[in-house]
C-alpha cells in the first residue's frame, strides 16, 4: 500500500516528478504511472484502480491538461467512489468552462466505453468539480513558494493517518472477500474485529464534521466507511459470534453432562452399586464431548491463524507469514490452513538463510557445480554448503575484506582489501599471492572463463588484467576518465565490459583497445555490468535506479527496465539468458525480471539492509543475495509444487494420461496445420522421472481428441477428428488396430477396467447448422474389433466417458448438459443426472464407485450420489469453463482444470479449496492424478505438460521444513497474532 496516488497529466510530468522526489525524501511512498500504461492494454484500468485502492491519499494535480483529461477524471471519480481522501494540488490555474467544452467534444472508443460503464465523461467531470470545490486547494504553481507550501501538503497527507490507513486496509480486505465469493477464511478474526468496530465508531465524528462543514471549504475530508466495509465488519462479527456459540454450547453440554452424572449419582442409591462398566462409559462420553469441543476450537483457531498468515505474507513479511501458516497447520489440519500453507510455501521464496557474526556480507558467488556458496564479509570469507546451510570453511583477514569471488574450478578465491587483491588456496586456506597495482579502492573483479587470468576495476580510473599463476600484471586499461565501479568478462573471454560514471566501455583483452562505448542511457554511476550467456547483449545497473539491456555489436539500447525503485548495485543474467536479477537497496531487495517482456517476475524483500551482491545458481533455479544485514539468503525462483515441466509440443495439448504404473505419461496435440486446420497430429510418450521424450506417435490426419492407456499399460488408444480410433503398441509405437466405423469425428475413447473392450463416442446426427442433435457410443471388443453394443440417448456431443470401477456401468457427459449412467450388459439407461446449466465437459467415478464428479462449461463442478442421483455438493471457484476433473485415489480430493488457466484441488468433504495451481499461461484441457496419488499431471493450451506435487498435510509440512526458511515465532509475535503462546507467557498469566 502507498501513502499517495498521484493523478496527473503526462504534460505535467516534470512537476509531478518534483513533487514525488520531495515526498520520497520525507519517507512517503507514492504510486505513480511514470511511463504511462498503454490504454490499449487490457489491464490498464485494472492496474490504475488497484493503485487507487491501495493508496491512503489521492493527490490530484490540477491543470488545464488534467482537468480536461477523461482518464484523469475517471481516476478522480473512482477515488471519490471509494471514499478516498482527495488532496487537490493546483499546478496551473484552470478555466473550467474550457475544460468542460473539451470533454464535451470527446468521443470514447469501444474499450473506453466499457471502462466508463455507462457514465457520461462530461457528467463525471462536473461532479468531480463540485467535489473539488468543497476542499481547500494546495497551491504549488510556479509563482508559489514550493518548499513552504509543501509543508502544508505533507501535513494534510499525514492528518489522522492511522484512521486513513485503516480505511485502506479494511477496503482492500473487504473487496478481496467480495471478489472471492465471500469466503469465510478471509473474514476478520478476534481482536481485528474489535479494532475494526472501534474504527467505525471513530468514523462517526468525521460524519458529523462533514455535515457541519457542508457548503464550506475544508482542508481535510477524511474518508467515511463504505457499505462494503460495514458489511465485511458486520459479517466478521457474526461469524465470530457463531464460533463462540459453538464453543459455549459444547462447554454447556459438558457441564450438563457432569451435572446429570453427579446429581443422578447423589439422588440415587444405585450409585453405590454402579458397575465399573457404567463408570467407564460415562467417563468415555465426557472425554468424547471434551475432545469434540477442543477439536472445534482448534479448527477455528487454525482457520483464524491461517487467514492472518496470508495477510502478513502479502503485506508485511513473507518469512513471518510462512511461519504463522506453518503454526496454523499444526493446530488443526483444516482445509483453509492446508491451502494457505501450500500457497505460501510453494511460492518462490527463501530456502536458506546463511548467517555469520563477522559483519556485513558484501559479495556472494556460486561454485560452478552449484553445491557451495562463497560469501565475503568485512573480515572473513565463508564457504557454505547449499543443501545444509553449514559453513564448510572460513578464511579470516583482520585487515579487512571488501569482496571475494570463486575461481571457475573452485580451487581459488580472489578477494579484495582496499587497493590490493589476495589469492587464497581453498583447500589450505593460505594466501598464495598479493596482487599490488591499484592506487585506490578496488570496486570490482572477475575471473576469466578459463580461470587463468582475472581483471579488477578501481576508483583510481583503471582496470588491471592479472596472471593468476604468477600474480603479474598483464595489462592496464587506463582510458576511463572517471571512477570504475564494475567489470565482467565475455563468455568467450576475449572481451571485457566495464562500468563507470554513466558510461560502459567494451575492451579487447588481447590488445587493450576500446572496441565500443555505450553511453546516453544512464544518468548516474554504473555500478554493475554483465554479459548474457551468448555474449550478444550486456546488462547494466546504475544508481539512477534503471537497468539497461545493450546490443554488444551496435551499442544500441534494446530494453530499459524501470520499476526497481532504488539504486542498482548488482545485475546478473540467468544461465539461460531469459531473466535478469537486480539488487540494491533494502526497499526493493532483489528484483527478478523477464528479459523478453521487460516486466518484474518476483520481488524478494526479506533482507533488512542494503543488498550488495547476488548470484544465480548454475541451473538458474535459485538466486543467492548478500546483504549488509550480515546474511546471505538463497531464494527459490520457481514454484515448489511444480515437479517437472515437459516441453516438446508446439500446439495446445488436448489430452494427457498416466500409464498404470505411473512411470510414463502420454499427451496429444496437433503437429502441423494448414489454413488453421490440423492436418497432422502426434502424441508423445514421456518418462516421468526425467521428463525426456521416449516416443512420438503419428498416424492420425486430424486433431486427436483424447488418449487412454490400457489397464496393463501395453496399449494406447487414441480418438481423432479423422473419424477413427487407433490402438498403438506403447513399447514400439506400431499401430495394432484401426477402428473406422464412425462417420463423424470421434470425440472420446476409453478402455474398460479389464482391458478387453474400448468405448468410443461420436456425433451421429446433425442439423442444417451442423450442430450435433444426436450422439452415441460404440462398445468394441479389443481383440476382434467387433462392435458389441451401441448407446444412443444424448442429444449433443459426448465430451467425456468413464467406466465404474467394477466395469459394469458406463457414465457419459454431454454438451446437452446431462450425465447418463448406462448398464453395460443391457445398454439400458439407469439414471440421468441433471443440474448443470451448460455443457458437461468431464466426468469421473470415485474409487469406491459411490459418487461421481462432473465439470461443466457453467464454470462449476458437481459431486453426485450414484444411487440416488442427488447433488451432494457443488464446487464454485473457477472463473471460466471447467474442462477436466479427476478424483484422488483415496477419494478425499478432486482436481479440476479450467479455461481460466488454473487447476484447483478441492476437499470433497467440505467443498473447500485446498490448493490453486497457477503455472500455465493458457487454458487447461486435461488433468489426472498419478496412480500412486503423489502427483498431478496437467496439459494446457500453452503446449506444455506440468507435473505437480500433491501432498497431504504431513508431507506438506515435511517439505516446508526441508525446503523453506521458516523462522521460529518469537513470544511477542505469538501474542500479536494469537498463535499458541510461549510457556513463559502462559506461566505468567
Amino acid at each position: 500500500m502507498s501513502d499517495v496516488f498521484i493523478s496527473y497529466s503526462r504534460k505535467n510530468s516534470p512537476f509531478a516528478r518534483r513533487l514525488i522526489d520531495k515526498l520520497v525524501l520525507t519517507g512517503k511512498d507514492a504510486w505513480v504511472d511514470w511511463e504511462g500504461i498503454p490504454l490499449t492494454s487490457p489491464n490498464w484500468w485494472a492496474e490504475i484502480k488497484a493503485g487507487i485502492e491501495g493508496a491512503h491519499n489521492f493527490v490530484f494535480i490540477m491543470s488545464p491538461d488534467s482537468m480536461s483529461s477523461v482518464v484523469c477524471n475517471m481516476e478522480l471519480d473512482y477515488a471519490i467512489e471509494l471514499g478516498k481522501r482527495i488532496v487537490p494540488v493546483v499546478y496551473q490555474d484552470t478555466k473550467i468552462h474550457e475544460t468542460f467544452a473539451s470533454i464535451e467534444d470527446y468521443t470514447p472508443d469501444k474499450a473506453m466505453e466499457e471502462r466508463l460503464t455507462g457514465k457520461d465523461p462530461l457528467m463525471i467531470a462536473k461532479d468531480n468539480w463540485q467535489r473539488l470545490n468543497h476542499i481547500n486547494w494546495v497551491f504549488l504553481r510556479e509563482t508559489d513558494d514550493f518548499d513552504a507550501v509543501f509543508e502544508t501538503f505533507v501535513r494534510i497527507v499525514e492528518t489522522d493517518l492511522e484512521y486513513v490507513k485503516a480505511h485502506t486496509r479494511h477496503l482492500s480486505r473487504a473487496q478481496e472477500w467480495r471478489q472471492e465469493n465471500r469466503r469465510s477464511d478471509l473474514l476478520l478474526f478476534g481482536q481485528e474485529i474489535d479494532r475494526a468496530e472501534t474504527w467505525l465508531i471513530q468514523a462517526g465524528k468525521y460524519v458529523t464534521a462533514s455535515n457541519a462543514s457542508k457548503g464550506q471549504k475544508v482542508d481535510v475530508v477524511n474518508p467515511l466507511p463504505l457499505e462494503i466495509q460495514r458489511e465485511y465488519i458486520r459479517v466478521s462479527r457474526q461469524a465470530e459470534q457463531r464460533r463462540r456459540r459453538l464453543a459455549r454450547g459444547a462447554q454447556t453440554s459438558i457441564g450438563l453432562l457432569i451435572l446429570v452424572l453427579v446429581v443422578g449419582g447423589v439422588a440415587s442409591s444405585a450409585i453405590v452399586a454402579r458397575t465399573q462398566q457404567d463408570v467407564a462409559e460415562g467417563e468415555a462420553t465426557l472425554v468424547a464431548v471434551g475432545t469434540e469441543v477442543q477439536n472445534a476450537r482448534n479448527f477455528a483457531d487454525s482457520i483464524q491463524l491461517a487467514a492472518r498468515a496470508e495477510d502478513v505474507f502479502n503485506r508485511v513479511d513473507r518469512a513471518l507469514g510462512l511461519s504463522i501458516a506453518y503454526e496454523a497447520s499444526t493446530i488443526a489440519p483444516s482445509p483453509q490452513s492446508r491451502r494457505v500453507l501450500a500457497e505460501l510455501a510453494y511460492a518462490p521464496g527463501a530456502r536458506h538463510r546463511f548467517e555469520q557474526n563477522k559483519g556485513q556480507i558484501v559479495t556472494v558467488s556460486f561454485s560452478r557445480d552449484g553445491k557451495t556458496i562463497l560469501g565475503a564479509s568485512m573480515f572473513a570469507l565463508f564457504l557454505w554448503d547449499v543443501d545444509t546451510g553449514e559453513v564448510i570453511r572460513s578464511f579470516e583477514d583482520s585487515t579487512g575484506i571488501s569482496g571475494g569471488i570463486l575461481s571457475p574450478d573452485a580451487k581459488f578465491i580472489l578477494s579484495s582489501n582496499n587497493d590490493t587483491l589476495q589469492l587464497w588456496d581453498v583447500t589450505t586456506g593460505e594466501i598464495l599471492h598479493y596482487f599490488v597495482g591499484h592506487t585506490d579502492r578496488i570496486s570490482g573483479m572477475a575471473f576469466s572463463p578459463d580461470g587463468q587470468t582475472a581483471v579488477s576495476s578501481s576508483i583510481d580510473h583503471s582496470l588491471i588484467l592479472w596472471d593468476i599463476e604468477s600474480g603479474e600484471i598483464l595489462h592496464r586499461f587506463l582510458e576511463h576518465l572517471g571512477n570504475m565501479y564494475s567489470v565482467a568478462f565475455s563468455p568467450d573471454g576475449k572481451t571485457i565490459i566495464s562500468g563507470s560514471h554513466e558510461v560502459l566501455l567494451l575492451w579487447d583483452v588481447k590488445t587493450g583497445a576500446i572496441l565500443r562505448r555505450f553511453e546516453g542511457g544512464h544518468t548516474s554511476a554504473v555500478y554493475s555490468v554483465a554479459f548474457s550467456p551468448d555474449g550478444q547483449t550486456i546488462v547494466s545497473g546504475s544508481l539512477d535506479e534503471t537497468i539497461i539491456l545493450w546490443d554488444v555489436n551496435s551499442g544500441e539500447i534494446l530494453q530499459r527496465f524501470v520499476g526497481h525503485n532504488n539504486e542498482i548495485r548488482r545485475v546478473e543474467f540467468s544461465p539461460d539468458g531469459k531473466t535478469i536479477a537486480a539488487a540494491g537497496g533494502f526497499v526493493s531487495g532483489v528484483v527478478w525480471w523477464d528479459v523478453a517482456a521487460g516486466n518484474i517476475l518476483q520481488r524478494f524483500e526479506e533482507h533488512t539492509d542494503f543488498v550488495e551482491s547476488l548470484a544465480f545458481s548454475p541451473d538458474g533455479k535459485t538466486i543467492a543475495s548478500a546483504s549488509r544485514d550480515g546474511t546471505v539468503i538463497l531464494w527459490d525462483l520457481y514454484p515448489g509444487d511444480i515437479l517437472r515441466r515437459f516441453e516438446g509440443h508446439k500446439w495446445p495439448i488436448v489430452s494427457a494420461d498416466f500409464s498404470p504404473d505411473g512411470h510414463t505419461v502420454v499427451s496429444a496435440s496437433c503437429a502441423e496445420t494448414t489454413s488453421n486446420q490440423c492436418i497432422r497430429t502426434q502424441f508423445i510418450l514421456w518418462d516421468v522421472a526425467t521428463g525426456s521424450i521416449l516416443r512420438r506417435f503419428e498416424g492420425h490426419t486430424a486433431n486427436v481428441s483424447n488418449v487412454d492407456f490400457s489397464p496393463d499399460g501395453s496399449i494406447i488408444a487414441s480418438a481423432s477428428e479423422d473419424h477413427s480410433v487407433i490402438l498403438w503398441n506403447a513399447a514400439t509405437g506400431d499401430i495394432l488396430r484401426r477402428f473406422e466405423e464412425h462417420s463423424n469425428p470421434v470425440d472420446y475413447v476409453l478402455f474398460s477396467p479389464d482391458g478387453q473392450h474400448i468405448v468410443s463416442a461420436s456425433c451421429t446426427e446433425s442439423n442444417a447448422e451442423s450442430n450435433c442433435t444426436q450422439a452415441g457410443m460404440l462398445l468394441w471388443e479389443v481383440d476382434t474389433g467387433e462392435i458389441i453394443s451401441r448407446f444412443e440417448e444424448h442429444t449433443s456431443y459426448i465430451n467425456s466417458i468413464v467406466f465404474s470401477p467394477d466395469g459394469n456401468l458406463l457414465l457419459s457427459g454431454s454438451s446437452d448438459k446431462t450425465l447418463i449412467l448406462w448398464d453395460i450388459e443391457s445398454g439400458a439407461v439407469i439414471r440421468r443426472f441433471e443440474g448443470h446449466t451448460n455443457s458437461v465437459s468431464s466426468v469421473a467415478f470415485s474409487a469406491d464407485g459411490s459418487s461421481i464428479v462432473s465439470g461443466s462449461h457453467d464454470n462449476t463442478i458437481i459431486l453426485w450420489d450414484v444411487q440416488s442421483g442427488d447433488i451432494l455438493r457443488r464446487f464454485e471457484g473457477h472463473s471460466n469453463w471447467v474442462m477436466s476433473v479427476a478424483f484422488s485415489a483415496d477419494g478425499s480430493s478432486i482436481v479440476s482444470g479450467s479455461y481460466d488457466n488454473t487447476l484447483i484441488l478441492w476437499d470433497v468433504e467440505s467443498g473447500d479449496i485446498l490448493r490453486r495451481y497457477d503455472g500455465h499461461s493458457r487454458e487447461l484441457n486435461s488433468v489426472a492424478f498419478s496412480p500412486d496419488g503423489a502427483s498431478i499431471i496437467s496439459g494446457a493450451g500453452d503446449a506444455t505438460l506440468l507435473l505437480w506435487r500433491y501432498d497431504n498435510i504431513d508431507q506438506l509440512q515435511a517439505w516446508v521444513r526441508e525446503n523453506r526458511y521458516v523462522p521460529e515465532l518469537t513470544c511477542t509475535q505469538r501474542a500479536a497474532y494469537d498463535a499458541p503462546l510461549c510457556e513463559s507467557i502462559l506461566t505468567s498469566e
